[in-house]
């Protein structure tokens, strides 16, 4: 499949995603509900939170690789 990396921490309240709720391409954040596109970062449903980083990711060689 697709591989994606965004920045870990929701705009809201500088939560970290870490243990959001993962449902298809989109994250969870825990402590207030705010929904983000793993694809892109933006925030669905509620524009006024913020959209977060998107960096460009990859496996090479079964390793990890995010462009910061």
């Amino acid at each position: 499949g697709e591989i994606y990396a965004i920045e870990n921490y929701c705009p809201h309240a500088i939560q970290t995603l870490t243990d959001g709720e993962v449902f298809g391409s989109m994250i969870k954040c825990k402590k207030h509900g705010a929904v983000f596109s793993l694809v892109d970062g933006r925030c669905i449903g509620n524009e006024r939170i913020g959209n977060l980083k998107k960096y460009s990711a990859s496996v090479v060689d079964g390793a990890v690789i995010v462009k910061l």
